[in-house]
């Protein structure tokens, strides 16, 4: 007796149309769902049910009727800009749980209110071309957990208390893994030598224009300010850019640096 062939038949018909269901899911624009409606009754019912709805930015400020706001997050894809200027506590979490969802954004703002740490490192996992974060943790979180996603970014800006700024980069001067060219931190600790590889992991990164902004979390003595400057003008030097604004360490609190690649300034 034939062993019976149904099972795998149903096993391949599963698998078969769980594919299908993935494949609909990733459809990349609207106008890729429209190709596929026409190619059967059964495409149209997956597209309708399963595919997901793109737009190009979203603004979530306080919401008074949350309710009814999440059910229309379902399966939504931002691909430009997300703003976050919530100030209610685990705004985040409620939006993704609802189906939100990031894809490469230009702009990442993170703005008013609190958030967790699971909540920032969910945001910053989808390789965001600028991220601004300036709310308030609830908890401390250590750069270097972060890092990995950040050089991916070309530009950051980090402004929030309970960031513990610690040294996580590698040994290497020329870090072409990271993108991180203009990057933004307060406030930051009065170490100067953490702060001189914060700006050497600036420089080491590709790209040929730099711009580093760092405030300390209090004023700085002139001996600190004088010799940090020094140092860094000499290794944006041997990094082989040109300044093309003084450096300042402003009002004794702030370390800026702007510099560009040599062979691509114009003279």
């Amino acid at each position: 007796m034939q062993p019976s062939s149904k099972p795998f038949e149903n096993a391949a018909t599963r698998l078969t149309y769980d594919w299908l269901i993935r494949y609909v899911e990733l459809l990349p624009s609207e106008a890729s769902k429209n190709a596929h409606l026409s190619i059967s009754p059964m495409f149209t019912r997956l597209v309708d049910r399963y595919s997901c709805k793109f737009a190009n930015h979203l603004c979530l400020t306080n919401c008074s009727d949350m309710a009814s706001f999440l059910p229309t997050l379902r399966k939504t894809v931002i691909t430009k800009y997300y703003a976050d200027l919530s100030t209610y506590s685990g705004t985040i979490t409620m939006v993704f749980q609802a189906g939100l969802q990031l894809c490469r954004l230009k702009n990442l703002c993170l703005d008013n209110g609190t958030i967790t740490p699971d909540e920032l490192m969910y945001m910053l996992k989808g390789q965001h071309e600028k991220i601004l974060m300036h709310k308030t943790l609830t908890e401390p979180v250590r750069y270097s957990s972060l890092l990995p996603y950040l050089s991916k970014s070309m530009e950051v800006s980090i402004h929030t208390p309970n960031m513990i700024y610690d040294d996580c980069f590698p040994e290497t001067r020329n870090d072409k893994a990271s993108i991180l060219s203009n990057l933004s931190l307060s406030p930051f600790p009065v170490d100067q030598k953490l702060c001189l590889r914060f700006v050497e992991s600036v420089l080491a990164a590709s790209g040929d224009s730099k711009f580093i902004w760092i405030e300390f979390a209090e004023q700085v003595t002139d001996e600190f300010a004088v010799s940090t400057l020094e140092t860094a003008r000499e290794m944006v030097k041997e990094a082989g850019f040109c300044i093309i604004e003084p450096l300042t360490c402003e009002r004794k609190t702030v370390l800026s640096v702007c510099c560009v690649r040599l062979g691509n300034l114009e003279l």
